[in-house]
């Protein structure tokens, strides 16, 4: 596909090992989690996508199961970094003003080199792709938001959609587990969502966000 905007790859270089070692998942992660309780998005109330969060979401690659509040949250994005196999489904959702570019690696060092600049990022995965569940991924991302500084202390929310289209939160600190996830919820959809650790803001990288799919 014709990339349509400047890469993000001029102003940001790949970097970081992508090869990271992946610790065993903590078999009773589960028993951290919590509901959130007085804040956070809630049963009536869908999340939002907000600045410097990074997302885990997998979809299928025809995107016709996507519930509302997962697409919300990909339209919402300044940036996606998906799989490959997700092109299409990407190019028909992203909107003006959005920026999308294919995973290298797992491509989780990129997500975190767009959070800490303050932009709000979705790893979006093929969810053929993982047919174990997220704990991989979230393990990936897990080891490397702690050697990029994340502090323990930073909320991770565990977004459990419902067939009624509801979505309940479940909240932990990264500190709290080995890694977040190891239990994914059969016949239900899910979203892992790492709460912002950065606050600053690229302004250069506001030239590029007209649009972009980089291929």
């Amino acid at each position: 596909m014709d990339q349509l905007s400047l890469s993000c790859s001029e102003i940001l270089p790949t970097g970081g090992d992508l090869g990271s070692r992946i610790r065993n998942l903590d078999a009773n992660a589960a028993l951290k989690l919590r509901p959130v309780i007085g804040h956070g998005p809630t049963a009536a109330s869908p999340p939002v996508l907000r600045p410097g969060e990074l997302w885990l979401l997998a979809l299928a690659a025809a995107g016709d199961d996507a519930m509302p509040w997962e697409r919300a949250a990909l339209t919402a994005a300044n940036v996606i970094v998906y799989d490959r196999s997700l092109t299409d489904l990407v190019a028909a959702i992203l909107p003006l003003g959005g920026y999308a570019e294919p995973a290298t690696g797992d491509g989780m060092q990129r997500c975190i080199q767009f959070v800490r600049d303050g932009w709000s990022v979705i790893r979006l995965l093929d969810a053929a792709m993982i047919q174990q569940g997220l704990g991989t991924p979230l393990a990936s991302l897990s080891h490397k938001l702690h050697a990029a500084g994340a502090s323990d202390d930073l909320t991770v929310t565990d977004l459990i959609g419902m067939s009624d289209g509801r979505v309940t939160p479940l909240e932990m600190r990264l500190g709290e587990i080995d890694f977040p996830g190891s239990n994914d919820r059969a016949g239900q959809r899910r979203a892992v969502a790492f709460g912002a650790f950065s606050t600053n803001h690229a302004a250069a990288f506001q030239s590029v966000m007209s649009n972009g799919l980089a291929g």
